[in-house]
Order: structure tokens, then C-alpha cells, then sequence
């Protein structure tokens, strides 16, 4: 039984570092040459840099790719609709609010220019 053990714990290790493990493969294309890709390497330092310095890959002129790791996936892309979490996640990301609520407490404006409220507090316009 303790073998039996043993072994199980020794193949899940097996697996976990084959797992974390890179790939060795490079992902240039067979048809640049050494010079093309010299060239793009340093093309794509001088971009990384100026998007860091500049605002990430809007200023470059680049589309942003953004990775979510999620439990599920959402049940909806229409916001009045949504019931999932992963759907409102989604949400907080590609939708604007009129204003965001701060960790202090207090509210930022996004789409609103200004807030005004009533004198009951009732209407905000």
C-alpha cells in the first residue's frame, strides 16, 4: 500500500514539473533571415519602450490583447441580461459607468460631466 502510495505521488510530481516546463521551440518564421530578425527584435524593444512610455499599445498604433483566466465562461454579453460573475467581470472591462466608486468611498466621474442632485435627493441628473 505505502508503494502503491509512493508511486502516485511521484508520477503527480512527474507530471506537475513536465507541466511547468517550456517549450524549446522558437516561434520566428522559417522564412526571415538572421538580419530581418535582428531587426525585428530590435523593433520591437524600441515599441515595448514607447508603449510603456506612452500609454501601452493605443499609442502605438497596436490592438492590446487582454488574458482572463476565469472559473466559467459568461452566460451573456448583454449586460440586461447577465447573471454570472464572469459576465459583470467582463462588463467592468468593456463598459463605461457615469461614475466609479473609489476604495475611500467617495465617487469619480467617468461618462458624467457633472452630477446634479435634487434638493429631496431623490433625482440625480
Amino acid at each position: 500500500m505505502k508503494s502503491v502510495r509512493l508511486f502516485l505521488v511521484l508520477l503527480l510530481l512527474a507530471f506537475m514539473i513536465v507541466a511547468c516546463g517550456g517549450s524549446d521551440e522558437e516561434s520566428t518564421p522559417e522564412a526571415a533571415s538572421p538580419t530581418e530578425a535582428a531587426s525585428e527584435s530590435t523593433s520591437e524593444e524600441s515599441t515595448a519602450e514607447e508603449s510603456s512610455t506612452d500609454g501601452g499599445a493605443e499609442a502605438s498604433g497596436e490592438l492590446a490583447q487582454v488574458r482572463i483566466g476565469w472559473a466559467g465562461s459568461p452566460d451573456t454579453l448583454n449586460p440586461g441580461t447577465a447573471v454570472l460573475s464572469e459576465a459583470y467581470t467582463l462588463f467592468e472591462l468593456v463598459y463605461d459607468s457615469m461614475y466609479q466608486l473609489q476604495p475611500d468611498g467617495t465617487y469619480t466621474l467617468e461618462l458624467a460631466e457633472s452630477v446634479d442632485v435634487s434638493d429631496d435627493g431623490l433625482t440625480y441628473t
